[in-house]
């Protein structure tokens, strides 16, 4: 606290002083007058009781609002946060191993599933009527076996999401085929403005991993909350690494 300060403080101390001791200095004043113009001294009397206690005075004004203290100074600088890490494809390529390992456990289930139903609604086979004789006489020719399920075959297609059921006899003409289309995530690389994207498609745009919300998805990632979620955000980059130490040269010798 400097001089100017206490200087201040001193002046508000001394008004506020004087005010409250204002009334006792005039009660004070007024007692000496009265004796001045009292008569000769009489007889001393006897001592009168003591008088009653005076009420006390008003509270004097409120003084005035000091002035405001000096800013203390700056705290400790806080420590650096830790640098952020950034995502990569391999990173994204993990993830999405784990995604499909997940998959395929719930897929096969669910596949197994679906067989079931699609078996559950084939009409069950009956006897065939017996042949009508040959111009010979003899039998007709021996009608086909009821279909087994080991003549069931599945087959994924390129798109890596429509998954094929075949039922199929070898060396026999008919054949039943169902195709089913799976909406999981298919990881489709860097997005390209060239193609057309599907539901479940993954793709990489502006450092972060975007996945398609229906089909026929072209507009670009980041322009239709529509037609992309935001799966994997970029993360900041790291900071420069030192400059290492090439072990891999070979070691000098002597002088």
């Amino acid at each position: 606290m400097n001089t100017k300060q206490l200087d201040s403080i001193a002046e508000v101390v001394s008004l506020v002083v004087a005010e409250s001791l204002a009334p006792v200095l005039q009660r004070l004043k007024a007692l000496e007058e009265l004796r001045t113009k009292a008569a000769e001294p009489g007889q001393p009397g006897r001592d009168g009781k003591d008088g009653a206690d005076g009420r006390d005075g008003k509270d004097g004004e409120p003084g005035t609002d000091g002035r405001d203290g000096l800013d203390g100074k700056d705290g400790q600088p806080g420590k650096d946060g830790v640098d952020g890490r950034s995502f990569t494809i391999e990173d994204a390529d993990a993830l999405l191993s784990e995604k499909m390992a997940r998959w395929e456990l719930d897929f096969e289930r669910r596949a197994a599933d679906k067989l079931d139903a699609a078996i559950a609604k084939m009409p069950i086979p009956k006897d065939g009527r017996d042949g009508r004789d040959g111009a010979d006489g003899k039998n007709g020719a021996d009608g086909l076996d009821a279909f087994q399920l080991e003549d069931a075959a599945f087959e994924m297609q390129a798109d890596g999401r429509t998954l094929k059921i075949l039922f199929q006899r070898e060396g026999d003409a008919w054949k039943y085929t169902h195709a089913v289309k799976l909406s999981h995530m298919v990881y489709q690389g860097i997005y390209s403005e060239a193609k057309s994207y599907d539901k479940g498609d993954c793709v990489t745009f502006g450092g972060s991993l975007w996945h398609a919300k229906h089909d026929a998805v072209t507009a670009k990632p980041g322009t239709d909350e529509d037609a992309w979620a935001l799966a994997v955000k970029k993360g900041r980059d790291g900071r420069d690494g030192r400059d290492g130490v090439d072990k891999s040269a070979p070691v000098k010798l002597g002088g």
